[in-house]
């Protein structure tokens, strides 16, 4: 004999992933998931200086240094003062320049054409060390005394991110 328990434990499966189905096809906008996006705060901002002139950031903050160090896109510190520049990548490329770009800060939009703007830094630029709350970085001798901002930048997938925009004033 046969019993209706197994036809109604397949109408309530087939009515689960029909509402499934039409939760998934009416939610509104794009669906991303979690962990793409990556986490960029600086949270200080320290400047020092040696004799010879040298001038060295130390800047702290997050920066989802695991997810910089295992894939392969751009990511880095720019610092900028007026519309001079000077980009640190995570890779170890440095580069500096002038820009209208950076004039008047750095958003997530400018992020692409900074990429590929400046040359080669000059001595004495260079990536000191890189840590998983920070970095610190020697100034190109062309940035002179006073106020200078510091940014950190990565692309996602073809997506630009930028962090919150720290400010120090150079000796």
């Amino acid at each position: 004999m046969v019993t209706g328990r197994p036809i109604c434990r397949l109408s309530r499966a087939l009515a689960g992933a029909a509402l499934l189905a039409l939760l998934v096809a009416a939610h509104p906008g794009r669906l991303r998931a979690a962990g793409t996006d990556p986490t960029l705060v600086l949270s200080e901002v320290d400047v020092f200086s040696n004799v010879a002139g040298a001038v060295a950031l130390a800047v702290g903050g997050t920066f989802s240094f695991d997810d910089l160090v295992q894939f392969s896109f751009p990511a880095g510190l720019v610092i900028h003062q007026g519309n001079r520049f000077v980009r640190y990548g995570f890779d170890g490329a440095m580069r500096e320049g002038t820009s209208g770009i950076v004039g008047d800060g750095v958003s997530a939009a400018d992020v692409p054409a900074l990429l590929g703007s400046g040359g080669a830094a000059a001595t004495p630029t260079r990536l000191v060390e890189l840590r998983i709350d920070g970095a610190v970085v020697v100034l190109p001798a062309t940035f002179g005394p006073g106020p200078a901002a510091a940014v950190v930048y990565a692309v996602l997938g073809g997506e630009a991110f930028v962090s919150n925009t720290l400010t120090v004033t150079l000796p």
